[in-house]
């Protein structure tokens, strides 16, 4: 299943924690015109080009944190093998470390975003974190906010907008719906049928 959609919604880290373990190109269109393309086998990048091959692997890092800064579009186009070739870079060297992010207030979810729990996904939380989820897991089944959870439960609002974004660094859950209330119908229908597809990844 392909995904595609804007850098302003997903981070390039939660895109690369998305399609590690599958097989295909992953395209990310800049709007200055730029256009960075990596191959991926499993927990690999095998080549990686910005207009031409890039064979430096401090460039192809370089590169990628310019990438995650810009503004533009990705897209993910599955196959079902991918040429063998050595490794340019591991995914566990650009993702290392992802669960210490620390939590700045401004890394919050709206309080309004729609979360979904990733049941195929199994993690080792806090025991904190773990009783926060086990409360809320009935609800994140279906899909819920930090403001309903909080409402339904009666935890503060802020702890729940915290545990939540702790929950989505080791992608227990991802979020389905952002809050955009300045989108159109059906832009809001593109950006929900996105966090679906992305959510379904980790559900097979």
């Amino acid at each position: 299943m392909a995904i595609h959609g804007n850098l302003s919604d997903f981070s390039l880290r939660d895109i690369l924690t998305v399609v590690v373990g599958k097989h295909g190109v992953l395209t990310v269109d800049q709007r200055d015109g730029q256009v960075l393309r990596l191959d991926i086998a499993g927990t690999s990048i095998t080549r990686m080009t910005v207009e031409r091959p890039i064979d430096s692997r401090s460039e192809g890092q370089v590169l990628l944190r310019m990438f995650a800064q810009g503004n533009g579009e990705f897209r993910f186009e599955p196959l079902a093998t991918v040429e063998a070739k050595r490794s340019f870079l591991r995914m566990d060297e650009l993702l290392e470390g992802r669960g210490a992010v620390p939590l700045d207030e401004r890394d919050l979810p709206h309080p309004k975003t729609m979360f979904l729990v990733i049941k195929g996904r199994q993690v080792e939380l806090p025991p904190d974190l773990a009783e926060f989820l086990g409360a809320a897991v009935p609800l994140l089944t279906e899909g819920a906010s930090a403001e309903r959870i909080s409402r339904q439960l009666g935890f503060p609002l802020e702890g729940t907008r915290r545990n939540l974004q702790r929950l989505r660094q080791v992608k227990k859950v991802w979020p389905m719906q952002a809050y955009v209330d300045r989108l159109d119908p059906e832009q809001r229908k593109q950006r929900q049928s996105l966090g679906q597809r992305i959510a379904s990844f980790f559900t097979r």
